[in-house]
């Protein structure tokens, strides 16, 4: 059976030319110098983010009405993160990550026992650090 006849999906179709948002977007990528490692990075964080917090509400007792949603972007995302690493040309995936600009510097140093602190709180809010059971 040939493939002549399978429908061609194009993804554009329903958006015509990109809107403003979508241009906005990626006149901002543009700017911000996104590459493939890095774009890949970013989606990757972006689903443990939203998987740690959908998480987190559970085990506070608060569920979210919108999980549901943030679980049907994290199977999108996983989606095209399979799909940019079968379609992507090598050439494209080869661009390193451009430097960060630099920091300013602080002006307030503090103790290690704020730091301390610090992470200690962010570890009672981190849904990896409780048992599940």
């Amino acid at each position: 059976m040939s493939d002549e006849l399978e429908p061609v999906v194009d993804p554009l179709f329903h958006l015509g030319v990109p809107d403003d948002l979508l241009k906005y977007y990626l006149s901002q990528s543009r700017a911000a110098g996104m590459v493939y490692a890095l774009v890949v990075k970013q989606i990757i964080g972006r689903i443990y983010r939203d998987h740690d917090y959908i998480k987190r509400k559970e085990i506070e007792g608060k569920p979210l009405g919108y999980a549901d949603v943030l679980r049907t972007d994290m199977q999108a995302f996983a989606w095209a993160l399979k799909a940019m690493m079968l379609y992507v040309p090598e050439e494209v995936r080869q661009h390193p990550i451009p430097p960060q600009p630099p920091r300013p510097r602080r002006t307030h140093k503090q103790t290690k026992e704020a730091l301390r602190e610090r992470d200690e709180r962010r570890k009672l809010r981190d849904v990896r650090y409780h048992d599940e059971g």
